[in-house]
C-alpha cells in the first residue's frame, strides 16, 4: 500500500499546519492510500500576543494537537526504511503513479508532501471526510488546560454565528489579505436580517486580536486604533471575544452555527473540520467547498435564499 504523511519541513503558523495535515488525511481518504499521522510540532507565527511581548505560549503546539486528532496507521516513518519519497506539492498523477508502484511491486511506500494543495484545491470535496473532527469530545480533552472557560456553550435554540476577523500581523505584512471592516458589518448584517425574518434567536461573536499598546517590532508599527473596534458596534447582539486564546478561539469557530470566515487557513480549518451548519466565505486562495455559501469580498454581499438552519 501507498502511505502519505506530512513532512513539516516549513514551520507556519498553526492553521497552515493544519489545513496541510487535514488536506493530507483527506487525500488519503479520496485515494485509498494509508495515512501516518505527523503531529504539529514547531509553530512559527503565535499570534499577535506574542508579536507584542515576545512571550511564546507555553505548550501551544500540544493544544493543538490534543484539539485536532486524527485516525493513523500503527506504523512510524522509520518503518519504511528506504520507501520514503518526498515530493513537496504532489499532483495527483504523481500519487496514482505511486500507488500503481506500490501495488505492482508488494511493497509497502510512504509519500511525504508538505503541500497537498495541487489536488484538494482542485478536488475540494474531498474535505468532507474531515468534517467534524474538532467536536464536543474535544471539550473533554482539553478540560486541563487554563482557556478551557472560554469555551462556549450553547443556550437552548439560540443560533450563535462566529465571525473571525483576521488582523494581527496583516496591519503591516500582506496586508491585501485583509477584508475591510465594512465587509464583515454587511455579512452580519445580513445574516441578522435572514435569523430576525425566520424568528430566530441569535448572538454573534467577534473574535480577533488587538494590540494591548503601541509598540514596534520589526520595523512595523501596531496600534490598539489600528483595528477601529468601534465600526463592529453596528452588529446585533454581539459579544467581543478579543486576544483569547488561539485554541479555544480555534474550537469556538469550529462548533459555531453560522461561521463568517476571513481570507484565512484559520477560518479554513474551523471550516472543514467543525460542525457549523453555514459557512460563509469570499474566494481566495484555496478553493471553497461546494456547501459554503459565498460572499463578495468587498461588499459581503451573498445569496441570502440559501442561509437556511435547521
Amino acid at each position: 500500500m501507498l502511505y502519505l504523511a506530512y513532512s513539516s519541513l516549513y514551520p507556519d503558523g498553526a492553521g497552515a499546519q493544519l489545513q496541510r495535515i487535514l488536506g493530507i488525511y483527506a487525500l488519503s481518504r479520496f485515494l485509498g492510500c494509508g495515512y501516518i499521522h505527523v503531529r504539529v510540532k514547531n509553530i512559527k507565527y503565535q499570534g499577535l500576543g506574542v508579536l507584542e511581548t515576545g512571550i511564546e505560549i507555553p505548550d501551544l503546539a500540544d493544544c493543538y494537537n490534543e484539539l485536532v486528532q486524527l485516525p493513523s496507521d500503527p506504523m512510524t516513518i522509520a518503518d519504511f526504511g528506504d520507501e520514503v519519497i518526498n515530493i513537496d506539492q504532489p499532483t495527483i498523477e504523481d500519487i496514482l503513479k505511486l500507488r500503481e508502484q506500490s501495488l505492482m511491486t508488494d511493497r509497502n511506500m510512504l509519500l511525504t508532501m508538505n503541500l497537498p494543495y495541487k489536488v484538494v484545491d482542485r478536488y475540494p470535496g474531498v474535505y468532507s471526510t474531515v468534517r467534524g473532527i474538532i467536536n464536543e469530545a474535544a471539550r473533554e480533552r482539553l478540560a486541563h488546560r487554563p482557556f478551557s472557560g472560554e469555551f462556549n456553550r450553547k443556550e437552548g435554540d439560540e443560533i450563535v454565528v462566529a465571525v473571525h476577523v483576521r488582523r494581527g500581523e496583516l496591519f503591516s505584512v500582506d496586508s491585501d489579505r485583509m477584508l475591510s471592516n465594512a465587509y464583515y458589518v454587511a455579512v452580519c448584517k445580513q445574516i441578522a436580517d435572514v435569523l430576525t425574518r425566520t424568528n430566530r434567536r441569535f448572538r454573534f461573536e467577534l473574535y480577533t486580536e488587538v494590540p494591548r499598546t503601541n509598540f514596534v517590532r520589526n520595523g512595523h508599527h501596531y496600534s490598539p486604533e489600528d483595528l477601529k473596534l468601534s465600526d463592529f458596534d453596528q452588529i446585533e447582539n454581539n459579544l467581543y471575544r478579543i486576544n483569547q486564546h488561539a485554541v479555544s478561539t480555534l474550537f469556538n469557530l469550529a462548533l459555531s452555527d453560522i461561521l463568517v470566515g476571513s481570507r484565512s487557513s484559520f477560518s479554513y480549518v474551523a471550516a472543514i473540520a467543525g460542525t457549523a451548519g453555514r459557512v460563509i466565505m469570499p474566494r481566495f486562495w484555496h478553493a471553497l467547498l461546494p456547501c459554503w455559501i459565498e460572499s463578495d469580498s468587498v461588499t459581503g454581499t451573498f445569496d441570502r435564499e440559501i442561509l437556511t438552519i435547521n
